[in-house]
């Protein structure tokens, strides 16, 4: 498991959230002062090569693959990025404090058809591992094992952390 934000991660979270140029340099800034710790070694050389690198990727992605040929290339572990770019929209994007997607539609983009015992458990261990937490409409605690495929998972900062 790694918690450290590549630039995949960043790009995905600019890409999704179709940022203006001014949006995405504040973005970024933000990232690299407030997050410089938990970036990616060959993010924190500079700031400047930090931006170029983040719009490489950005660029690469929009133009010359389709994001599926770029994490294939580049074996990008798209389970723990999947949450990583949650937790950079709850923390980067304007007036956004939850992240509501179905069960099901989770597992697809994780890459899974249904549900496992071991998935369930790796995906508990990994949201709670970088201080996310996970509930059900209505601020239920969210079962994985009990929880319809049908129903909206709501994702939040764990107030514990601040990283």
């Amino acid at each position: 498991m790694s918690y450290l934000y590549t630039a995949f991660d960043i790009a995905m979270l600019i890409i999704h959230e179709n940022l203006k140029i001014k949006e995405e340099e504040c973005i970024l800034t933000m990232i690299w002062e407030m997050r410089y710790a938990l970036l990616e070694p060959q993010l924190r050389t500079d700031k400047k090569n930090f931006f170029k690198k983040i719009r490489n990727v950005i660029y690469q992605i929009e133009n010359l693959y389709d994001c599926n040929s770029y994490v294939k290339e580049n074996k990008i572990n798209t389970f723990e990025s999947f949450f990583r770019v949650v937790k950079l929209k709850l923390y980067y994007t304007h007036n956004t404090d939850y992240f509501n997607i179905k069960y099901k539609i989770l597992l697809q983009k994780l890459g899974y058809k249904e549900k496992t015992q071991e998935l369930i458990k790796n995906i508990n261990g990994f949201v709670e591992y970088i201080g996310l937490k996970m509930n059900t409409r209505g601020s239920k605690k969210c079962n994985l094992n009990t929880l319809n495929l049908d129903k909206t998972i709501v994702f939040k900062l764990n107030d514990v952390f601040d990283y």
